[in-house]
């Protein structure tokens, strides 16, 4: 067994990781202020930003790629293809960020960017999705096509693709797929006037995905409403 630490005096969070063939492991999370990654040092542009990050087999760094801009920026979900060629991340960054050559910006508090790197740690592509308010990408799946499934939670409305959805109340879940070039296929939502939010997701090799999460009171889920017993409750669907 081995262990491996990263960071610096301030606040550093891995929030996920996916492993591939060869043993090599891949992490994202966020950073505050000067932290470091073996023999990359980094500093946050603002209060958070993300990383994303190679570990090998023998548990040397590397790589380490940092997004992020004066606003609150994580990484929370990461997915490597089966080919291990690409890896996958979601998350939230807040204001105008760079994905490499791409350059986004925000349209409220917070959006959901879905990404693509390369093995060696280049960004491919990345897309956003999200309103004026907070809206978070949790985690993210990928199936053999490079089809990507993400989960997480929106408020208000927000706008993933060409689909706008607007939610009931307070957080909402939603679930949607990116095709492997970086567009926006599908999204739904779920719950209900209080807080529910997707936290994890998986897919088979029919392109079926699993998700759970939590809500709380009334929640729709399709058809299919249900009632919290108690605070919050997950769900699995």
């Amino acid at each position: 067994a081995m262990a491996l630490g990263a960071g610096g005096s301030a606040k550093d969070v891995g929030n996920d990781i996916a492993v591939d063939g060869s043993g090599t492991s891949f992490v994202t999370g966020y950073f505050e202020g000067s932290a470091t990654f073996g023999p990359a040092t980094l500093t946050s542009a603002g209060a958070e930003d993300v990383f994303v990050a190679a570990v090998s087999s023998d548990g040397s760094w590397e790589w380490v790629v940092q997004v992020g801009s004066a606003g609150v920026d994580t990484g929370d979900g990461i997915a490597i293809e089966t080919s291990g060629s690409k890896v996958y991340v979601t998350g939230t960054f807040e204001g105008t960020v760079a994905f490499g050559s791409t350059t986004l910006t925000s349209a409220g508090f917070g959006d959901v960017f879905v990404g693509v790197l390369s093995r060696g740690g280049s960004w491919v592509w990345v897309v956003q999705a999200g309103g004026t308010s907070t809206d978070r990408g949790h985690a993210i799946a990928v199936d053999g096509s490079g089809t990507s499934y993400v989960t997480g939670h929106f408020r208000g409305s927000a706008t993933f693709g060409s689909t706008t959805l607007v939610s009931a109340g307070a957080f909402e879940i939603f679930v949607g797929a990116v095709s492997s070039d970086g567009t926006w296929q599908w999204v739904v939502q779920a719950g209900g006037a209080s807080q529910d939010v997707g936290t994890d997701i998986a897919v088979d090799s029919s392109g079926t995905s699993y998700v759970t999460g939590y809500f709380r009171d009334t929640a729709a889920f399709g058809s299919t409403t249900l009632m919290s017993a108690g605070h919050d409750d997950a769900f699995v669907g």
